[in-house]
């Protein structure tokens, strides 16, 4: 009898390990994301494209980098190249994805003010085009959004501001200013 016993709990001690094993093997454990997306936006500099590359960690942290072109509006003309290196944490619920992150962005490049400003005579009696030279270096925070509506396919939008050093004449019209921001909307990938 007690052999009897000791094999029935044997026996139901195994069943409870089987299914505890069952139940520890399908629960999923998160992985890493890498979230690859072209957009478009607009800022201080005026009409920006590029692309984003976003490192998310199974805990949550986050690293961003981009390089994005920039053409400057309101009666002026030229071109900024800038790239930006951030890092912070997102939250992950179901298909969306929140994130907050800090770091540097900077850029530079070629500016010219408007009809009105951007062309002189020289002493031959000649209009020349006049330019400037056109940079920033920032410290910036960013909140970005992706919501996937498949598992590799969504969209995704952000928001930028920068604190800094910014010089040449854009939207602000003066050729120095402290501040900055950028706003973009695109597609994202996950590959």
């Amino acid at each position: 009898m007690k052999k009897t016993i000791v094999l029935v709990c044997l026996f139901f001690s195994l069943l409870q390990f089987s299914y505890t094993e069952e139940t520890f093997s399908s629960i999923e454990i998160p992985k890493n994301d890498y979230i690859f997306s072209p957009f478009v936006g607009f800022g201080a500099i005026g009409v920006t494209t590029g692309l984003d590359f976003t490192y998310h960690h199974r805990s949550g942290f986050i690293t961003l980098f981009n390089l994005d072109l920039s053409v400057p509006v309101f009666a002026m003309g030229g071109i900024v190249g800038s790239a930006e290196l951030l890092f912070g944490y997102s939250i992950k619920r179901n298909n969306l994805y929140v994130g907050f992150s800090g770091g540097f962005w900077g850029g530079c490049g070629e500016a010219f003010a408007g009809y009105e400003l951007s062309y002189r005579y020289d002493p031959k009696g000649e209009i020349e085009l006049q330019h400037y030279p056109a940079f920033f270096a920032f410290f910036a925070i960013r909140n970005d959004y992706a919501y996937f509506f498949t598992d590799k396919i969504g969209i995704t939008a952000s928001h930028t501001y920068g604190v800094g050093m910014h010089a040449g004449p854009w939207i602000t019209f003066e050729l120095l200013t402290a501040f900055s921001f950028m706003t973009k909307f695109g597609v994202a990938f996950k590959i």
